[in-house]
């Protein structure tokens, strides 16, 4: 570019805005006195809207027309200015434009302001603002002030949004200069967006100002008044009030919903719902989003749509459903980066960074945090302390013990400044972790008994953090008796917080919540070692078993709460013994009434960031405690294996490395008699082959012990209880393959046929005496209810599973779709009613897999199962071949109904598919899961001669 076109450009950019300013100060020079009369045009569209408000528009709209008589330019912004009002954007962008041809016309000048208007409602953002743009000339030569200043309102609130805070304050600025002594309904609407302004950028603001704006916005009605309430909700929220202000948001509503102002209501609804999940009301901020959406698509705002479904994307992240969350956080950001939103850009990302965090991806997680602090200064500062915060604790996980002191510092002062004093305490905490991280552990305690004694002390979730968090400086330090009363008062007080909770969402917000803590779970790992390598292997397994049974009710309470349905009552059973008590002397007594002598319990607990795993390994006489190497340093080696087996490769490298480090520190502690392990895994090691493992004699684990998998040391134990069944006959329901398969969640395409599936699942059927076949046509939901509600001994399913690893709503099974119900038995529907059967066996692909997150056990079709009321379940670990099951489950259901407990039949099928030379990808997938001590008297019969003839005629024929 040469010189002159570079001067060029500079005096255009330079003489425009001086030329307005100029024309606007001549316009308010000249109405200085009582204010010019408007338009007819602009003073028609401002009744109509006012009389909208109020709901009598009808007798208004009735006065205009008889008015402005044949005047069509003025009849057609009439009916736009009524149809816009109304959300029929179609309808009154046609008689928008017809209003707006002649240009000269004043009619065409508020035809073109709506149409602006229009576009922003569009979420068309950048076409509205230039649309605004064009008029401002316009209005100055109609000498319409009022109607100036609105627009420079109007756009004031579109710029702060694309451009950031001083864009805005410089649009309210011109409109300042232009406000007329006698129009309150423009002074009003002035000082609102002045506030709102205020508010995004954290601007400290009197009560009295609130007071007296609101007030006025009141008298002049409704949409004003919508607009000023909003601005104060989000402040009173931002400063720590949320019971505040979610009464300002309900009375706002109630506001909005009378004046039908269907686009500013989604907006509250949003703003509630989000208000809602940080008080983690996981069920009410789901209704009000729901309504936020519905509200939505009746004003035709995608925008609007956009906010609600980023705050279910933060649900879905909140509650570990990684997919869920990905997916519709992108699908809102697409929105906002086609609306130009730069808010809402910078608020998706920010729920992304959250969830990076949540991930342990750390240097993305502070990449991303300090990317949208810097946009966050200028669009919302209100966002930079909780990325100082989050920055903190990465620096902490790091650690990079100064960087994350001087975080915090500056949090401090931005909280400060700004008003932000519901910060302070989680600030403080946060130092304490930092110290506690760099081993200065008196003044990480000196800061939570700051919070422990304020007046305003945190109870429930916050007070367990706080003394949880004190126990581990306290063990740290050595003094293990101190730090056994601390985790033993913050165990026995937070239950009984929990005790004192009714509903079912403030039970899931006690687990899976921190007030303060990213970790969720919450460093109890590091505490459990300090026991464990002191020889004090008891306490470590009550403290190890509680957190395990809280976060198996952690995972039944969150299945429900991502139920479409959020007004449904999901049953959740959590079938495992709880102490209560944090007894270290219960489980060791329990083993020696309730364990086999041969058999022995091997439990593990794993942290992350480098956290120490610990296994224990009781038997009937003894409990002895190992350290073993931390979770991350083997986490790659056992996805590859995992991987390797799948497809069939049984590397023996990678099973003796896993082997000696896993598994050869416990086995030198057990007697030699022992025949059975129980294995409780922990973190990544629900997803670890155990039987593949080699055993430091050689060969698989398999081939030196029978293995079960049991939720938790109280199911290891045999204190498992079914749920009860309405019929007490020894009778079992087969499920099998749907004569249609339904589509595969998430995609376009259909799950394959099974063929080999179907067969099996009538093979079963007639080899388990009074069984019940669904399938084809007959594996319906409804058939599918009915026969599982009365229960019975085995419930057989050989159809497809799904088990995704990142999503709640993508688990279940491929059943017949019909009226009312589409073909996926989801996780919601399996856990909505009890289970009771004593087995419960998933011949399905990858049917063990599931959700996982850290502090929480595996969330999938096994868990489901035994939370519902299953005694037991078999299941697989990954894919199977169509036809393959069919051969190992028909022995198993022999050797039961010969005498073996499902464990030992179970052992008898895998050894011998090993033995005959079987895939790994066959004898290391199937596992058992639950009571160990299952045992049926399971009736079979041998199929006749004509019944193996039709079954092989069945196979061949056609689907």
């Amino acid at each position: 570019m040469n010189r002159m076109q570079t001067l060029v450009r500079m005096t255009r950019a330079l003489v425009v805005p001086l030329t307005l300013a100029a024309l606007c100060r001549s316009v308010a020079a000249q109405n200085a006195g009582p204010t010019a009369a408007r338009p007819l045009a602009g003073a028609m569209v401002r009744s109509v809207m006012m009389a909208y408000d109020a709901g009598n528009e009808q007798t208004t709209v009735t006065a205009w027309r008889a008015r402005i008589g044949n005047d069509e330019a003025k009849r057609a912004l009439l009916s736009g200015t009524l149809a816009v009002l109304a959300y029929r954007y179609d309808e009154a962008e046609r008689h928008l434009q017809r209003a707006a041809r002649d240009t000269a016309d004043p009619t065409a000048t508020y035809a073109s302001v709506l149409l602006a208007n229009l576009a922003a409602s569009r979420s068309q953002y950048g076409e509205a603002i230039a649309q605004l743009q064009r008029q401002k000339p316009r209005l100055v030569r109609n000498g319409d002030v009022s109607a100036l200043a609105d627009l420079l309102i109007n756009e004031a609130g579109l710029v702060l949004r694309t451009t950031g805070i001083e864009a805005a304050n410089a649009r309210l600025r011109e409109a300042e200069a232009l406000l007329p002594a006698d129009d309150p309904w423009i002074r009003s609407r002035h000082a609102c967006a002045v506030l709102q302004v205020r508010v995004r950028a954290a601007t400290p603001i009197a009560d009295s100002t609130w007071d007296r704006a609101l007030g006025e916005a009141a008298r002049v009605g409704p949409r004003v008044y919508a607009d000023c309430l909003f601005a104060r909700a989000q402040r009173v929220e931002a400063s720590g009030r949320a019971d505040r202000a979610l009464t300002l948001f309900d009375t706002l509503a109630t506001v909005q919903r009378r004046a039908r102002l269907m686009n500013g209501l989604s907006a509250t609804l949003q703003w509630q719902g989000s208000t809602l999940l940080s008080r983690s009301r996981y069920a009410e901020a789901r209704v009000a989003l729901e309504e936020a959406l519905a509200a939505a698509r009746t004003s035709h705002s995608r925008l609007s749509e956009a906010w609600a479904t980023r705050e279910l994307g933060r649900i879905a992240q909140r509650l570990g459903a990684t997919t869920d969350s990905d997916a519709l956080l992108l699908a809102a950001r697409r929105i906002f980066v086609e609306a130009g939103d730069e808010t809402g850009v910078l608020l998706a990302d920010r729920v992304y960074a959250e969830g990076l965090l949540l991930r342990g991806q750390l240097a993305r997680a502070d990449s991303a945090f300090e990317g949208y602090r810097s946009r966050g200064e200028r669009l919302d500062p209100t966002t930079s302390v909780a990325a100082l915060v989050a920055r903190a604790d990465i620096a902490r996980q790091q650690r990079r013990h100064e960087a994350g002191h001087q975080l915090l510092d500056t949090a401090s002062t931005l909280a400060a400044l700004r008003g932000m004093t519901g910060w302070n305490a989680e600030i403080r905490y946060q130092r304490g972790t930092l110290l506690l991280s760099s081993g200065e552990y008196r003044g990480a305690v000196a800061q939570w008994d700051t919070l422990l004694r304020a007046t305003r002390a945190p109870r429930g979730p916050g007070r367990f953090e706080l003394l949880a968090r004190r126990a581990e400086a306290v063990a740290a330090r050595g003094d293990l008796d101190a730090a056994w009363q601390h985790i033993n008062t913050g165990l026995r007080e937070f239950d009984r917080y929990r005790a004192s909770l009714s509903r079912r969402e403030d039970l899931l917000a006690s687990l899976q919540d921190r007030a303060f803590d990213w970790d969720r779970d919450l460093g109890l790992t590091t505490l459990v070692s300090y026991f464990a390598l002191n020889n004090r292997a008891a306490e470590a397994l009550a403290i190890a078993e509680w957190r395990r049974v809280r976060a198996r009710e952690q995972v039944a309470l969150q299945r429900g709460a991502l139920s479409v349905d959020a007004t449904r009552r999901v049953r959740v059973a959590v079938v495992a013994g709880d102490s209560g008590e944090v007894d270290p002397i219960r489980l060791p007594a329990l083993a020696r009434t309730r364990i086999a002598p041969s058999h022995a319990v091997v439990s593990f607990i794993v942290g992350h960031g480098g956290e120490p795993t610990t296994a224990f390994v009781l038997t009937r006489d003894t409990l002895v405690s190992v350290a073993l190497v931390a979770i991350d340093s083997v986490a790659n080696d056992i996805n590859r294996f995992s991987a390797l087996l799948q497809g069939g490769r049984l590397s023996e490298s990678l099973a003796q490395r896993l082997g000696s480090a896993l598994l050869a520190p416990l086995l030198q502690r057990l007697p030699s008699h022992i025949t059975r392990l129980v294995i409780v895994p922990d973190g990544e090691l629900h997803r670890l082959p155990f039987a593949a493992l080699t055993h430091p004699a050689g060969g698989p684990l398999l081939a030196h012990y029978e293995l079960a998998i049991a939720p938790s040391v109280e199911d290891a134990l045999g204190g498992v209880s079914a749920a009860p069944r309405r019929n007490s006959n020894a009778r079992s329901v087969v499920l099998g393959a749907p004569s249609q398969m339904p589509v595969i969640p998430g995609s376009t395409e259909r799950f394959g046929a099974l063929p080999g599936a179907r067969s099996e699942a009538r093979a079963v059927a007639t080899q388990l005496a009074g069984a019940t076949l669904l399938d084809g046509r007959n594996a319906t939901h409804d058939r599918l209810v009915r026969a599982i509600g009365d229960g019975g001994q085995v419930l057989h399913v050989a159809t497809h599973a799904v088990a995704d690893p990142e999503s709640f709503a993508r688990n279940g099974l491929a059943i017949q779709a019909s009226a009312g119900a589409d073909g996926l038995f989801t996780l919601d529907h399996l856990s909505a009613q009890p289970l009771p059967f004593d087995l419960v066996v998933f011949s399905t692909c990858s049917s063990g897999d599931g959700v996982l997150l850290v502090g929480q056990s595996l969330h999938g079709l096994v868990a489901t199962a035994l939370d519902a009321g299953a005694r037991g379940v078999v299941a697989t670990r990954w894919r199977v071949e169509d036809a393959t099951m069919g051969a190992l489950v028909a022995p198993m259901y022999e050797a039961i109904a010969g005498g073996d407990d499902v464990v030992t039949a179970l052992h008898r099928v895998r050894v011998q598919a090993m033995r005959s030379g079987a895939s790994p990808a066959l004898w290391a997938n199937l596992e058992y899961f639950g009571d160990p001590s299952l045992r049926l008297r399971l009736e079979t019969r041998q199929p006749s001669a004509w019944a193996r003839l039709t079954g092989a005629v069945r196979r061949w024929l056609p689907w």
